[in-house]
C-alpha cells in the first residue's frame, strides 16, 4: 500500500467523515479553500501536533487489529510522511514534513481529495494540501531549500500569486496558507481563496453535517454524497472489482425490502453527504469514531425500545453479537446476500475470505436484477416444495426485538454443517408456534434434517432437528411466551445456562466497559474473531487475556434533522 493512501484508508476505515471548523484568530478555515468540486477532505488538528500523531498511530495499529491482512504496519511510530503525500510531492533528501512544515504551520492540516476510486486510491495529483501560515516569512524560509532542489522547476503568476511549479507537484504561498498538489488543484483552490470560485464548506448538506459534530476530534473529514459509496466499498473491500458487487446488493435489496432503513439509503445512495469525528477517550481507554450521514428525504422516527431481556440469553464467550428491533428487516437483508455468498471476498475483501465465486475470473459479478430473481426463484422453490411463504409464513410471523449471536467452538466443528461456531439467535414472535413450524419446515427442506421430539426445558418448548445417524441436534427450535429460540450445537444448552444467570455476557467486564454509551448494535471481541475465523493470522499458539483483548462496538440511530449517526467505540485493551 503506497504510504498517499494510508490516511485516506485510515480514516474511512474507520468510519471518518466531517469538519468541527475552529477558526484561527480571524483568517477562514483551510477547509474554506477547498474547490466545490473536490470529492471531500480530512482535517487534522494541529492544536497538539504531538497528540495528533499518536492519534493517528493508535488509529493505525487499531486498523490493523481489524484487518490484518491488509492494513500493514511494521511496528515503529509512523510520523507524518507516513500519512501525508509528502515524498510523493518532493523528493529532497533529508528534508521531512517535521521540518519543513510543522514549524511554522497553524492549528490544522487539511488534505483534500479532488476524487478516489473504490479502491480507496487517489492519484497524487488529486491531492491537495492546504497548510495556514503562522508566519509566511518564516514560511518561505523554511521552504525555500525545498524549492530551489525541484527538478525542472519553474514560476508562474496566477491570481497575484508565484506558483513554484516542479516536477511532481506545485507550491504557492499566501498570507493565510500554503497550497501543495497539482498545478490545476492549486490553481483551483487559489480561485477558491479570490471569490471566483465555490467552496465545498458551501454545499447546503454542510452545515447540518457539522453542526452535529464534537469537538474534541483530532481528525476530522467530509465527504460529499457520490463519493460515499465508493469510500463504503473501500471500507470493506478495497479493490474496483466489489463496487458493482455492492450496488447489486442494494439495488436487490431496495426491490425486495422497500423501508427506508439506514442500510437501504446508504446502498441505495441516499445519502447527499457524510461527517464524522475521530478522537481519543483517554480516560477510558478508546478509540472513538463517529459517522453523520445526511439525507434530504428523512422521516421523523422515534426511538423503538428494546427487551434486554433477549441480551440475557448470550454466553459469555460470544465472539459477535448483534442485536435490533427490526428483525424483519434482518432476515430480509440476509436472504437478500444469500446469492452474494460466493462474492463474499470482493464484496469484503478487506478481510481474508476466499470464496468459489472469487476463483475464476469467468464468474461474473451479478447485477441486481439477477439477484433479486434469485431470492424469487428460492421463495418459489419453497413454496412449490412444501408450501411455504417465506415471506407470509415466516418473515411476517417474528416480531420487532432480536438478538443474534456467533459463539466459538474451535477445534470442534458443528456436526454436519461443519462450521467451527454456533449461531443463536434469539427473537420476539408474533405468532411463535407459527413462526417455529414454518422454520422447521425450512429447515427440512434445505438441509433434509430430521424432526426429533419436542422436550420441555425451562419453560422452553424445543424441538431438535439432526441426521438420523447422530443423537445430538444440528439444530434446535424452541419456542416460549411470544419469543423464538434458533441454535445450532451446543448454543441451546450455553443459551439456556444464561438465561438462569450462568456466564451471561452482559455481566462480563467486556460488555459492561460500554455501559456508559448504551445498547450497541454489534459488539465484536476481535481476538476470539480472527482465532475462529482466521487463526493462520494470528500465527497461532498463543492466545490473549480477557483485560486485553480489543473489542469493539457500533450503534446506528437516527439524529434528527435528516441525519443518521453511527457510533464506533474500540477498547484498546491494555493499551494507555
Amino acid at each position: 500500500m503506497s504510504k498517499r493512501t494510508v490516511l485516506l484508508l485510515t480514516v474511512i476505515l474507520l468510519a471518518l467523515a466531517a469538519l468541527p471548523i475552529r477558526a484561527q484568530d480571524d483568517a477562514p478555515p483551510a477547509a474554506a479553500y477547498v474547490p466545490a468540486d473536490f470529492a471531500g477532505f480530512i482535517r487534522l488538528d494541529q492544536s497538539d501536533p504531538v497528540a495528533t500523531l499518536q492519534g493517528l498511530n493508535i488509529a493505525a495499529q487499531t486498523a490493523f487489529q481489524l484487518q490484518p491482512g491488509r492494513v500493514n504496519l511494521t511496528g515503529n511510530t509512523l510520523g507524518y510522511e507516513d500519512f501525508l503525500p509528502f515524498a510523493a510531492w518532493f523528493d529532497v533528501d533529508a528534508v521531512s514534513f517535521a521540518q519543513s512544515i510543522l514549524p511554522w504551520s497553524g492549528d490544522e492540516i487539511v488534505v483534500a481529495y479532488r476524487r478516489f476510486d473504490s479502491a480507496l486510491t487517489a492519484a497524487s495529483e488529486d491531492v491537495l494540501l492546504i497548510v495556514p501560515t503562522l508566519d509566511v516569512l518564516m514560511t518561505a524560509g523554511r521552504l525555500s531549500t525545498l524549492i530551489q532542489a525541484q527538478d525542472r522547476l519553474r514560476q508562474e503568476n496566477y491570481r497575484g500569486v508565484t506558483l513554484y511549479i516542479g516536477d511532481r507537484a506545485t507550491l504557492a504561498m499566501t498570507s493565510p496558507a500554503l497550497f501543495i498538489g497539482s498545478t490545476s488543484g492549486v490553481k483551483a483552490a487559489l480561485d477558491v481563496q479570490a471569490g471566483a470560485a465555490p467552496a465545498l464548506v458551501e454545499d447546503a448538506p454542510y452545515a447540518a453535517v457539522q453542526a452535529a459534530q464534537p469537538d474534541d476530534a483530532f481528525l476530522t473529514a467530509y465527504i460529499k454524497g457520490d463519493s460515499i459509496l465508493p469510500a463504503v466499498n473501500g471500507l470493506l473491500n478495497g479493490t474496483l472489482t466489489s463496487a458493482p458487487i455492492l450496488q447489486a446488493f442494494g439495488g436487490a435489496l431496495a426491490g425486495i425490502q422497500t423501508s427506508a432503513s439506514f442500510e437501504n439509503q446508504l446502498l441505495a445512495s441516499g445519502f447527499d453527504a457524510v461527517g464524522a469525528s475521530l478522537r481519543l477517550d483517554r480516560p477510558n481507554v478508546r478509540l472513538i469514531a463517529s459517522a453523520v450521514f445526511h439525507t434530504p428525504n428523512a422521516a421523523e422516527s422515534p426511538a423503538a425500545s428494546f427487551d434486554g431481556g433477549l441480551l440475557e440469553m448470550i454466553p459469555r464467550g460470544a465472539l459477535i453479537v448483534h442485536s435490533g428491533t427490526d428483525f424483519k428487516g434482518f432476515l430480509y437483508e440476509t436472504l437478500t446476500a444469500l446469492p452474494l455468498a460466493n462474492f463474499a471476498r470482493e464484496l469484503l475483501g478487506g478481510f481474508p475470505i476466499q470464496t468459489v465465486g472469487t476463483a475464476s475470473e469467468l464468474v461474473a459479478a451479478p447485477t441486481a436484477d439477477q439477484v433479486r430473481a434469485a431470492v424469487e426463484s428460492f421463495a418459489s422453490a419453497l413454496q412449490s416444495m412444501n408450501g411455504l411463504d417465506v415471506r407470509a409464513d415466516l418473515i411476517d410471523q417474528f416480531g420487532e426485538d432480536y438478538v443474534a449471536a456467533v459463539l466459538p467452538r474451535p477445534n470442534d466443528p458443528v456436526p454436519v454443517l461443519n462450521i467451527p461456531f454456533d449461531l443463536l439467535v434469539v427473537a420476539e414472535a408474533a405468532d411463535a408456534e407459527k413462526a417455529r413450524d414454518s422454520a422447521v419446515a425450512l429447515f427440512q427442506t434445505v438441509f433434509g434434517f430430521a424432526v426429533g421430539e419436542p422436550v420441555e426445558l425451562q419453560g422452553w418448548t424445543l424441538t431438535p432437528l439432526g441426521v438420523p445417524d447422530r443423537s445430538d441436534p444440528v439444530l434446535t427450535v424452541g419456542i416460549r411466551d411470544g419469543r423464538i429460540l434458533l441454535a445450532t450445537g451446543s448454543a441451546v444448552s450455553l443459551a439456556l445456562a444464561a438465561e438462569d444467570g450462568d456466564n451471561q455476557l452482559v455481566d462480563q467486564t467486556a460488555w459492561t466497559q460500554f455501559d456508559d454509551i448504551g445498547r450497541p448494535d454489534i459488539y465484536v471481541d476481535a481476538f476470539a474473531f480472527y482465532n475462529t475465523f482466521f487463526p493462520s493470522l494470528l500465527g497461532g499458539g498463543f492466545t490473549v487475556s480477557e483485560n486485553a483483548r480489543t473489542r469493539l462496538v457500533t450503534q446506528t440511530r437516527y439524529a434528527g434533522n435528516g441525519l443518521y449517526q453511527i457510533d464506533l467505540t474500540v477498547s484498546l485493551g491494555g493499551s494507555s
